[in-house]
């Protein structure tokens, strides 16, 4: 769990913005997440018409291409994992080619594509993160 608004704001905030803002949030979180752990974040929001990726990292030798999802509230069935399907998930891998090709990195490179998910709470004013390594893309 880590913090996600400073000791008395208001927890309604995180109800009355919008889901970008909420989005953005939850990528600032996932990139704190991960620098802890010791990827090195190299870019943020990688958009091409077919597709997007949230957070592009690096863990030792591995390019990571990270998707973000987020929840306001734990609900039960909605876990956001769930909304990482398939779909999403190969949508992120081919604009992660393209990402390793703009860049002209080698598709030889290993590389792989992760799912950080937070689930806020707005009582603790908390969020709860849960990381997905190397997920299967199909």
């Amino acid at each position: 769990m880590c913090q996600y608004l400073a000791p008395g704001a208001p927890s309604v905030l995180l109800y009355t913005m919008g889901t970008s803002e909420l989005g953005r949030l939850a990528e600032m979180l996932a990139e704190e997440f991960l620098k802890k752990r010791g990827f090195s974040i190299l870019d943020r929001n990688f958009r091409k018409p077919w597709g997007e990726i949230d957070i592009v990292a690096k863990n030792g030798n591995v390019m990571v291409f990270v998707e973000v999802k987020a929840n306001r509230e734990d609900m039960p069935g909605f876990e956001p994992e769930l909304r990482a399907g398939s779909t999403k998930l190969h949508r992120v891998a081919r604009t992660a080619k393209t990402y390793l090709s703009s860049r002209h990195i080698g598709l030889e490179t290993e590389w792989r594509v992760d799912v950080i998910t937070v689930v806020f709470d707005k009582v603790r004013k908390t969020a709860k993160i849960k990381h997905f390594s190397n997920v299967e893309v199909v």
